[in-house]
This record gives structure tokens, sequence and C-alpha cells, in this order.
């Protein structure tokens, strides 16, 4: 089974829940589900997925960098946030499904904290099982 390591053993505070879901804070969705925002920032864009509830709470956040945000991100790279008291409920699998639809994600060239190493595991196993290949981690 492929397994990706755990690259940052410490999250830094700007990856905090409270910090991430703040930058969102005028982005109004439609209905629940996910909503699609384009961030523009100084060097380029992210591309954003927001998962929203019944109650059109923030629970959920994707980011797909499309250039170097360094020191933290490369372009291509991925970051999945989920609210600290919705976790294991879908989530992060529901957001990876519809960037997966949307982009190329490549988990190999990623950073993974401890729950992203778990989490990135689990969901290749899953999607290599029912695909027969390995060709959405190459």
């Amino acid at each position: 089974m492929k397994r990706f390591p755990v690259t940052i053993p410490r999250m830094p505070a700007v990856f905090a829940w409270e910090t991430q879901s703040g930058q969102y804070a005028n982005v109004r969705p439609v209905g629940p589900g996910i909503t699609h925002f384009i961030g523009r920032l100084v060097n380029g864009d992210v591309d954003c997925l927001l998962m929203y509830d019944d109650e059109l709470e923030l629970v959920g956040i994707m980011n797909v960098f499309t250039v170097d945000m360094l020191p933290y991100e490369r372009a291509g790279n991925f970051t999945v946030m989920v609210r600290p008291d919705r976790r294991r409920r879908g989530i992060a699998t529901l957001l990876m499904d519809e960037a997966r639809r949307r982009w190329t994600i490549n988990f190999e060239q990623q950073d993974y904290s401890h729950d992203g190493s778990a989490f990135a595991t689990r969901y290749v196993q899953r999607i290599t099982l029912q695909d027969g290949s390995s060709r959405f981690w190459r």
C-alpha cells in the first residue's frame, strides 16, 4: 500500500482553521454544498473549493495552487482543511473528489501533516481499488 510520509510534524499557526476560514468571510455561497472561488493574490490565483453545510456555515476548504506561494506551497500543491468539529464526516473526501473532477491532483509532490498523510494514504488506496490502477498518484 502506498503511504505518504509526514513532512510537516507541526502545523504553523497560519494553517489554523480560524485563520484560514476567516479569509473567506466575504464569500457568499448560493446554497449548501461546494462552491468554487478564485482567490486573487499578488503573485497569482488560488482555486478554492469551499464546502458549506445546510446552515451555510463554512465546514471545509480545499485550495489548489496555480503558482508557487513560497515558502509554503508550490504550483500544483493543494491543501485541505475541515472545521475541527466536523472532521471524520467525509467532507475532505467530497472536496477531493470534486477537485479530481476539475484538476489533475498530484499526491506525490505534497507535504503532509499527520492527518494529511493518513487521509491521502486512505484516499489513494480507495481510488486505486476502485479504478484498478495507480494513475492518481503518479
